[in-house]
């Protein structure tokens, strides 16, 4: 497991929470963390107005955008055709094991329980063929409606990635995002694994 690496500091410098939407970093990072491995298509969970899809797009990445809010009603939504509608909870069987990259910045901690943010994990295992990646705020807050320990999020995220089936924990860090800071963490299938499709 990496713990914060030289490659990861240089990609994030210290103040990089305190820049609003900074896409570009993040996909730096999860081209990183692929290590080599070209990441042709990706779905962003809980993506707002589609500005990391957008920015996955603009990399060369077939990627999808999705959140709960009626597209009609998006009044700032970027790449609206890269959209998609719905309960990122349940996502469609079909999807199985169809993203190279799942991500999910800010979602989790504001779901309603626990149970919640962990059926979301376990949706994003079963439909990424390589790479996870999400980023949590630990700090509680009327909105952050699941205000986890790091350790708790972490042993969810164990759970919904495991060694077991294959996966490797590759990043685990701390950021600045509000008081208690946030929790990003990322999980790679091996490439051996018999999920991978490939």
């Amino acid at each position: 497991m990496l713990q914060r690496p030289e490659e990861y500091e240089k990609l994030l410098p210290d103040h990089y929470y305190f820049v609003v939407n900074r896409g570009d970093i993040w996909v730096g990072v999860c081209q990183w963390l692929a290590r080599g491995r070209k990441l042709a298509t990706a779905l962003d969970l809980g993506c707002g107005n589609n500005r990391f899809a957008t920015t996955l797009c603009a990399a060369g990445v077939d990627a999808r955008g999705m959140d709960w809010m009626r597209k009609e009603k998006h009044t700032r939504l970027l790449c609206p055709e890269r959209y998609i509608e719905g309960d990122v909870s349940r996502l469609p069987a079909e999807w199985m094991r169809s993203f190279d990259l799942v991500t999910g910045f800010h979602l989790l901690e504001h779901m309603p329980d626990a149970e919640k943010a962990e059926r979301i994990l376990r949706e994003m295992e079963r439909v990424s063929r390589y790479l996870v990646f999400c980023e949590i705020n630990l700090d509680a807050s009327p909105y952050h409606t699941c205000a986890l320990s790091e350790q708790t999020w972490l042993e969810m995220w164990e759970r919904a990635f495991p060694a077991s089936a294959g996966w490797e924990l590759v990043l685990r860090a701390r950021g600045f995002h509000g008081a208690l800071g946030s929790l990003c963490l990322a999980s790679r299938l091996q490439p051996n694994s018999q999920q991978t499709g490939d």
